[in-house]
């Protein structure tokens, strides 16, 4: 039951629409039960009702022929417009060094949860039931996502999932998986293979990026995590066709059935590395992203996005962020104000460089109405000069687009409630709002140099 499918693949390039899947992958969440004793149907349903506030219908009682099972129920959810599985069964065997880090040494039992996620919002739905597992079930110590191999410890089912301050992102429904294999001597010339597992359950292909050098493995997998978002809410491009991810940004994808037998035999990602049997066959509907134009073949360095994922690593660009994400962003920004504030004035007093630059440059973001359209917003960036309470003066860093009343150099007064982000720069890093801990690291260090 919690074996995610593996849609059919073929090694032959799909007919018709590539992206499409034979049918949509459940989400499995398996979450350990701290009592010695097995946790009955009544008291699981009767945790469930009580945190939601009202009765949860069971719509019937499934048979199972696993001993280890104890018992199966569909229910239908008030949060969630597909029906949920819920269930017990005996836990599987886990490793004495992760039972300690999950703090779940006495667990004996699961209660596991399937569903399918709505494809127009998976992201709403898989909160919600890692919400109400998190709430219902207050002595789970951890959750398995099945989909994901992840575990979400109690800390982050509270601080994550039950708080009600700012969502998680979008990438927690989904990891990026790397496999390296060296392709012949040094440590430089190492490969990688990136690739998904999550996607399907929200309706879209995996993702994968073949020939990746070692050294841009993290950047590379960022990449991938952003357009993973975008095709959240976006239909994935034809094969081949030019997909924009920024300005200036393009990337297109094809099947894996076009680009993996053109490959080595060494190569991480190969043929080697797909087969038709168990539960990682890596085959099905599964996304290539490619360089544009796409000419990908043995050892060509256009196999995967090397400009794009080089242009982001010298914030030279910017992906695209979804709406979901842009919201998520502002939110946070906005939640953070004080520690901006605080470090602002932490650092006001370090000295100069010889040529009058500061060591630190702080940067906030807001959206402006454009001249032409007042349905849109530019967003435009803004080097902070001074703090007032819940509002910050900036000067304007770049000449808009679309808002034509103001200039480069401009001043302007930008409330809090106003801004969509904020970013702390030096010539060796920058953080943002979800950098706090580095950030806080970031300025020790170059207050520790200032008096050195």
């Amino acid at each position: 039951m919690h074996s995610p499918s593996e849609p059919s693949g073929q090694c032959e390039p799909p007919c018709g629409d590539p992206w499409r899947l034979p049918e949509q992958e459940p989400t499995n969440l398996l979450a350990l039960w701290s009592d010695h004793q097995p946790p009955t149907k009544t008291e699981v349903i009767t945790a469930l009702s009580s945190y939601l506030g009202r009765k949860v219908c069971v719509l019937e009682e499934l048979a199972q022929d696993d001993a280890d099972i104890a018992w199966c129920v569909a229910t239908k959810l008030p949060i969630l417009a597909a029906p949920v599985v819920f269930w017990s069964e005996r836990a599987q065997p886990v490793s004495e060094e992760e039972l300690t880090v999950l703090n779940a040494g006495s667990c004996r039992w699961i209660v596991g949860a399937e569903t399918l996620l709505a494809e127009d919002d998976p992201l709403t739905d898989y909160l919600n039931l890692m919400t109400l597992i998190a709430g219902a079930f207050a002595d789970v110590p951890a959750v398995l996502d099945v989909n994901t191999t992840r575990w979400h410890t109690r800390r982050e089912l509270d601080e994550v999932f039950a708080s009600d301050d700012v969502e998680p992102p979008a990438e927690v429904l989904w990891i990026v998986q790397s496999v390296q294999r060296a392709a012949g001597g040094a440590a430089e010339d190492d490969m990688v293979w990136l690739h998904t597992h999550g996607l399907w359950r929200c309706g879209v292909p995996e993702l994968e990026m073949l020939g990746v050098p070692l050294a841009y493995a993290d950047p590379a997998a960022e990449l991938m995590n952003d357009i993973a978002a975008l095709l959240l809410e976006r239909r994935p491009p034809e094969p081949g066709a030019p997909m924009e991810i920024g300005t200036n940004l393009r990337v297109a994808l094809q099947p894996w059935q076009t680009i993996v037998p053109r490959l080595e035999d060494d190569m991480p990602g190969g043929m080697s590395e797909r087969t038709e049997n168990g539960d990682n066959a890596h085959l099905g509907a599964r996304a290539v992203i490619c360089a544009v134009p796409e000419r990908a073949h043995v050892g060509d360095s256009c196999l995967w996005p090397r400009r794009v994922t080089e242009m982001l690593m010298r914030d030279e660009a910017g992906v695209y962020m979804t709406r979901r994400a842009t919201e998520r962003q502002a939110k946070l920004a906005r939640a953070t104000w004080g520690q901006l504030a605080t470090a602002f004035a932490t650092v006001n007093h370090l000295p100069r460089g010889e040529d009058g630059s500061p060591p630190i440059v702080f940067g906030i973001k807001a959206g402006f109405q454009e001249d032409d359209d007042e349905t849109s917003r530019e967003h435009l960036w803004f080097e902070i000069r001074s703090f007032d309470a819940d509002r910050a003066e900036g000067e304007l860093v770049n000449q808009p687009l679309a808002v034509r009343r103001l200039s480069k150099g401009d001043r302007v007064w930008i409330e809090r409630e106003h801004i969509s982000d904020w970013m702390v720069m030096t010539a060796e890093w920058s953080f943002g709002p979800n950098d706090l801990a580095s950030l806080w690291r970031g300025i020790d260090e170059l207050k520790q140099r200032a008096t050195s």
